[in-house]
């Protein structure tokens, strides 16, 4: 065999090695980073369980909130006349 020929050889083979290593390098970081994605989405799953209590704790009760004016939603009929008073809400 000529030498350029087993030169040739040689360079196709290392090349076609390298190709593949990083194939698997790119396959590994991407499996890397949908480990990391999925460990995320459940820390933050979990973490919501434990957040909405504590800002829900300092919630009034809905029995002690006390209106001293009227509603901010004003329901009208077609002549744009409030109908709340005769509504007999409260």
């Amino acid at each position: 065999m000529a030498y350029w020929r087993e030169s040739f050889l040689r360079r196709k083979r290392y090349q076609s090695s390298r190709n593949i290593s990083t194939k698997l390098s790119k396959s590994r970081k991407i499996v890397a980073l949908a480990k990391l994605a999925f460990i995320g989405v459940i820390v933050l799953f979990l973490g919501s369980f434990v957040i909405f209590p504590l800002f829900a704790f300092n919630l009034p009760s809905p029995d002690k909130i006390v209106r001293k004016e009227g509603y901010s939603t004003k329901i009208m009929d077609t002549t744009r006349v409030d109908i709340r008073p005769h509504l007999n809400l409260l």
